[in-house]
């Protein structure tokens, strides 16, 4: 029995007790992702005065920060809209695989509508655990939920194989924009992703896609912390591209992702296609003075992300944004828990990436140096 989902825009749910103690001192491994930024990037990047502001005045206590938080989430929420939660969550299994080293793979399909099912790949490390888990969200390609599981062209992709062989029970979820129901007549007239965003906005008006997509990875994690072997209070997220977009939004709206990584996601709405129907839509582009980028970044406070950037969507034009919201961190007891790291490798998925990104997690989640 899967418990009922947490709603991804709770405002109230309480942070994972892994961050109730924090480190004396930041490692020099994550002090290299916490560089400032040049003069000339933070002025391009126009980062809000008030951000860390409430009524005019520095925010200087957790209290003063939750009150400006409570703020901030009821814009977004306003913004983005939001979904009802099922009154259970249905799952059937489709296929079940034992793979070299005693990993075991599960297809199976989650309920997120009557009668409308998302695919998703589960991975269980051998052993009863408990183990940290993780939810491994892919990037733009018609193989889907394959890449994560390592059954695609890209193994470096194959986040939720991978972390299964570091001990980590994973869950790689499909982004609506492939599972999305369509009549037949319409599979030929466009973009399947435009197609599919008016389907659901047609039985969703006022709802954001990207609103779709942290409801779906939020049921995603229902179904990961409902497992006896997971550990609640060590829950990751990690994804590249569009999946690095989903991370960082998740985290922002759902408080049990206790870290994550977001690699090539455009840490600014005008670095990368934000505007797109299917995440913020055209009204981003109007709402920018009122809605900005930092504002997603300080929801997840003070919980752990790292950005990855190979200077495309991502790389040193997204360091004053970390920059800007680090005092927030810090503030909150958490001074190693954002950071930036630049592989400069382009849109891609370098070995140092995956190194560092593998590290972050079992550093936060593990304990692990």
């Amino acid at each position: 029995m899967i418990p009922p989902r947490t709603l991804p825009l709770c405002a109230f749910a309480i942070l994972p007790p892994l961050f109730s103690v924090a480190r004396p001192a930041v490692p020099g491994w994550i002090a290299e992702f916490q560089k400032p930024s040049s003069e000339k990037l933070r002025r391009k990047a126009r980062i809000p005065p008030d951000l860390l502001k409430i009524r005019g005045k520095k925010i200087e206590s957790p209290a003063e920060w939750r009150k400006k938080r409570r703020f901030v989430l009821a814009r977004w929420r306003a913004f983005l809209g939001e979904l009802p939660k099922p009154e259970r969550l249905s799952s059937k299994i489709e296929e079940k695989v034992t793979l070299p080293g005693g990993i075991r793979r599960t297809l199976l399909a989650l309920e997120v509508e009557e009668n409308i099912w998302m695919p998703c790949y589960l991975f269980r490390p051998p052993g009863k655990g408990p183990f940290p888990g993780c939810i491994c969200l892919h990037s733009t390609t018609d193989e889907t939920i394959r890449q994560p599981a390592g059954l695609g062209a890209q193994p470096e992709k194959a986040f939720a194989l991978d972390l299964a062989k570091r001990g980590y029970v994973t869950i790689a979820p499909e982004n609506f924009l492939w599972y999305w129901p369509l009549p037949e007549e319409e599979k030929r007239k466009g973009s399947r992703y435009l197609l599919r965003t008016r389907a659901f906005m047609k039985k969703h008006p006022g709802v954001k896609g990207m609103e779709k997509m942290i409801f779906d990875a939020s049921l995603a994690v229902d179904y990961l912390t409902g497992l006896p072997e997971v550990r609640k209070d060590a829950i990751g997220a990690i994804g590249h591209s569009l999946g690095g977009k989903e991370v960082t939004f998740l985290m922002a709206f759902d408080r049990r992702i206790a870290c994550g990584v977001s690699s090539e996601g455009g840490v600014a709405f005008h670095f990368s296609n934000y505007d797109s129907p299917w995440y913020l839509g055209p009204e981003i582009r109007k709402e920018r003075r009122g809605l900005h980028p930092t504002e997603i970044l300080v929801l997840i406070a003070p919980r752990a992300w790292l950005l990855v950037g190979g200077d495309s969507a991502d790389g040193e034009k997204s360091r004053p944004y970390v920059e800007a919201v680090l005092p927030l961190w810090r503030l909150l007891g958490k001074p190693d828990g954002a950071g930036l790291m630049v592989h400069g490798k382009g849109h891609a998925v370098p070995p140092e990436a995956r190194e560092a990104a593998f590290r972050w997690l079992d550093y936060h989640l593990r304990g692990r140096k």
